[in-house]
């Protein structure tokens, strides 16, 4: 987990408030470690085909939580709309910006 939030330039007075999982098992861990209090781990896919395996202490101590998402779903609710354009422009706007990274 510490190697995650050096990596992020992050440590528990992180500003870390979103993060995003794709992967479950046991890579939820090191995300919630860096997460700062009242934030927020979005799951969206289980590449590992394992269950997110998540420590109590930060959702109790830190007031994070965890929400789902599929990411198909929403696509097809918004294959007709503008929706899928404008969360791209706004994802790749936060990553030119710099306040996203990988």
């Amino acid at each position: 987990a510490e190697q995650v939030c050096k990596e992020l330039g992050t440590d528990k007075s992180s500003k870390v408030k979103l993060a995003f999982n794709c992967v479950g098992g046991k890579a939820v861990y090191p995300l919630l470690k860096c997460l700062s209090a009242n934030g927020v781990l979005v799951g969206y896919g289980a590449m590992n085909m394992q269950p997110m395996q998540v420590p109590v202490g930060p959702i109790i101590f830190q007031n994070v939580s965890i929400r789902g998402m599929w990411m198909g779903m929403w696509m097809m609710q918004h294959r007709h709309s503008d929706k899928l354009d404008e969360m791209v422009d706004y994802v790749h706007g936060l990553f030119a910006q710099g306040r996203l990274r990988p």
